[in-house]
């Protein structure tokens, strides 16, 4: 297979068209064609189902060939990398993908150690969920992703888990819970929560450490990100349970940080990666991360 034709065909797959895709890598339509004729002749089976309106939807066997596709050329980008980086004559590039809450913790220290570095590889951060995270780590999109655990299993990615947090609610600067500073989560039971959907660790972690505190936690919001809980908190739908990031952000104005008082499980934090796929790049980003996170179990409050 030819990384060119390869690159066409995921093209294709995430535009969803051979028009758009024509259109986005500025080639004649009939080169499109050509590239895919020429892995359905390889592989020996149909990539995609033509739709109406020019729309493409890949086959089964399609979507195996575009997880190997991706890795594939990323595999061949990274090398070329890697070579033309050798000695020193430029950067090399980390990419790096972090759950919202996860960025404010993790990502300043991150990248004051990456600079500390002898050769400090420049980074690229991604944000999502864990889920899409994972599948970029997966396909070779990614070189790290930067979790909470549990995470869902996923197919080639290894796990390393390095470190927690304590847990913590935040509430509405103005609420009496505020002046507090810590409570035990047993005295919340009446509150409702602003949480993430089903199935996502901070969601998990809620229903598990509630269940060990009598009780089932009452759902005033779902939200996506990190920032949409915090807004939520601060108009006083709820509090959440969050992974505490300490005194310096831990008041203000607008919300307050509460210690949950133990017992109360904590935020266990690590990343994935594909190891076969490790560069001297994500080797060093690797050891940094790991150092970082390393610290944050060092921080824990003590008595916890």
């Amino acid at each position: 297979m030819e990384n060119r034709d390869l690159r066409i065909f995921a093209c294709i797959a995430d535009e969803g068209s051979f028009t758009a895709a024509a259109r986005r890598l500025h080639l004649a339509q009939s080169g499109i064609s050509d590239a895919v004729a020429r892995l359905e002749r390889e592989t020996g089976t149909r990539l995609f189902d033509r739709g109406g309106r020019g729309g493409s939807r890949l086959t089964p066997q399609g979507e195996v060939l575009l997880r190997w596709a991706r890795r594939l050329l990323s595999s061949a980008d990274r090398a070329l990398e890697e070579v033309r980086t050798t000695g020193g004559a430029a950067a090399a590039t980390v990419r790096v993908g972090f759950l919202h809450t996860i960025t404010p913790l993790v990502l300043p220290r991150f990248l004051a150690g990456l600079r500390a570095c002898p050769a400090p590889p420049s980074v690229r951060v991604t944000e999502a969920l864990a889920p899409p995270l994972l599948a970029q780590v997966r396909d070779g999109r990614l070189d790290l992703a930067v979790i909470f655990f549990p995470a869902e299993e996923t197919p080639g990615v290894e796990f390393v888990e390095v470190g927690e947090r304590p847990l913590c609610v935040i509430v509405a600067g103005d609420a009496e819970l505020s002046r507090r500073a810590s409570v035990s989560l047993a005295a919340l039971a009446g509150h409702g929560w602003v949480t993430y959907p089903p199935h996502n660790p901070g969601r998990l972690w809620l229903e598990a450490a509630c269940a060990t505190a009598g009780f089932l936690p009452r759902i005033a919001a779902e939200v996506e990100t990190a920032t949409q809980q915090r807004i939520f908190v601060e108009a006083g739908i709820g509090i959440a349970m969050v992974p505490m990031r300490g005194a310096s952000v831990g008041r203000s104005v607008d919300v307050a940080e509460v210690l949950l008082e133990a017992p109360v499980p904590p935020f266990r934090i690590g990343y994935g990666h594909v190891p076969e796929m490790s560069g001297a790049a994500t080797d060093t980003a690797r050891g940094v991360l790991e150092s970082v996170l390393g610290r944050l179990e060092d921080e824990r409050t003590p008595g916890r």
